[in-house]
């Protein structure tokens, strides 16, 4: 029989959801039903061939802390995020990177045409980030997270990011060759594992059912490395300062950006965009919100700069 066993979170968890461990597995549960549906949807579609660079999923559950949830393997070490910010070692990081670029050489990928591509751009970053923005005019701390955009760019969060969304629309339909890749949607380091040599990913996205539904532009799983590498998520998500640049490992991303025909410009203003969607999403710690605001202020700061 699996004992339940309780373990100190390293990173709070969002206010919807519960991750309980066992033995040998996890349910997570949350009640955000349709979010947990979504990610259940993804560990059934993937491809068979892709399922080695996931824990194993163990199927629906109601034993969970809400009665909606789903149970994975449990994995024994440490995600990307913890050692990134206490345990960093280049070699290690440089592993995880050749072990990521290994993956996005296996992920699905399908040639679209120009008018598909900008719809897709459109739905999973310009139409989420107008979304996100009205969410953040509704924050008990709106006003201050204004301030905080209004004193670098002397106009607050709403113009700033209809800006953001005409340059991001402008740069995404001077892509070449466009193409739609099968995407995680959270591929931030806090969802990565690296056992004994072993790339693991939790947390998808996911998807309402369809499988064409995973495909999205690959600047959205790059940018998610992105904003931890170039933009210290895993500090501001543990309410930190980033003490520390590791310019070695910038480099060695910026050659997997290239490898797959990234551009770093445009990466950096995705990036941005990623920073904003998620200040709505910790309303339950203002310190994270105001880290996310400025770390999107930084990302934007530094595309300019490229």
């Amino acid at each position: 029989m699996n004992k339940k066993i309780t373990i100190e979170p390293l990173v709070d968890s969002r206010y919807y959801n519960k991750i309980e461990f066992f033995d040998n597995f996890i349910i997570k549960s949350s009640n955000n039903t349709s979010k947990l549906q979504a990610e259940m949807n993804f560990f059934e579609l993937i491809p068979d061939d892709l399922k080695i660079y996931f824990p194993n999923y163990l199927g629906a559950t109601s034993e969970g802390f809400y009665n909606r949830g789903y149970s994975l393997e449990r994995l024994l070490s440490h995600d990307l995020g913890y050692m990134f910010v206490n345990k960093f070692d280049q070699s290690f990081f440089y592993d995880v990177l050749s072990s990521i670029k290994e993956y996005f050489n296996c992920v699905p990928k399908k040639e679209t045409s120009a008018m598909e591509f900008k719809r897709s751009v459109s739905l999973v970053l310009l139409k989420k980030l107008e979304e996100r923005v009205l969410m953040i005019k509704d924050l008990a701390c709106f006003d201050e997270i204004n301030k905080q955009f209004y004193k670098v760019f002397k106009e607050g969060i709403e113009p700033f990011s209809k800006t953001l969304i005409e340059e991001l629309g402008f740069r995404f339909s001077k892509v070449n060759s466009p193409q739609l890749w099968l995407s995680h949607g959270d591929l931030c380091f806090s969802n990565i594992f690296f056992e004994k040599g072993r790339l693991l990913l939790v947390d998808p996205r996911g998807v309402s059912g369809s499988f064409d539904e995973l495909f999205i532009p690959a600047h959205y799983d790059f940018a998610k490395l992105s904003q931890c590498i170039f933009g210290g998520y895993d500090f501001c998500s543990r309410k930190m300062t980033r003490v520390k640049e590791h310019e070695k490992l910038k480099e060695f991303f910026v050659e997997l950006l290239s490898f797959f025909d990234i551009e770093l410009k445009l990466l950096r203003l995705v990036e941005c965009s990623h920073f904003i969607s998620m200040i709505p999403l910790h309303k339950e710690c203002e310190t994270k919100m105001k880290l996310f605001a400025a770390q999107a202020i930084n990302s934007y700061r530094d595309f300019e700069s490229l």
